[in-house]
Order: C-alpha cells, then structure tokens, then sequence
C-alpha cells in the first residue's frame, strides 16, 4: 500500500513580523488573514469527512500556517489537497480583495 504525503507552508511575503520598516497596520491585517485562513480549514476538519487522509494544521509564529496532509488512496489525497487549496483561495480572495 503506498502513501502520500504533502506539507504546506502558508505566508505572505508582505508579512515580516520582525520587520521595524513594516507598519503595524499591514501586520495585523496579514495576521488577520492568516487566522482566517487557519480557522477556516480547522473548521473544515472536523465538520467534513476525512476521505480517508490525515490532516494535521498549526500557526507558528503568527507568521506562517503549516497543514500537513497523508493518506493512503491517489485520488482521495488530491482531492483532499484540492479541496483546502480552494479553501485558502476562498478567504484569501474574499477577504484581501475586500480591505
């Protein structure tokens, strides 16, 4: 049985959190977005089948998200893949474009 598996590393380049040049307003607000993003695919987790993979999310840092994904069957992890990659493209594009 073979396994997959993938890990995401989740940051913006806009974000330097030991940056003195950045303000402490871009800060936040990429801050916020991670933790929207974070919160969403957490949600998303536990309300939603795992299609047989293992998934496993954190935030260090308040810098960076890492999602962690395994499983078993080809098909089931890519579309497990897919379906967090929309996630993020979802509350990235919602909440960006709207600030």
């Amino acid at each position: 049985m073979e396994n997959y598996k993938a890990n995401f590393c989740i940051f913006f380049n806009e974000l330097d959190i030991h940056s003195k040049n950045d303000s402490l307003e871009n800060k936040d607000r990429f801050k916020k977005l991670l933790n929207a993003i974070y919160v969403a695919i957490k949600g998303d987790i536990y309300s939603s089948p795992n299609f047989d993979t293992h998934v496993n999310i954190s935030i260090m840092d308040e810098c960076y998200i890492v999602l962690c994904i395994s499983g078993n069957d080809q098909s089931k992890f890519r579309a497990s893949i897919l379906s967090y990659l929309k996630i993020i493209d979802l509350v990235y594009t919602t909440i960006y474009t709207n600030s």
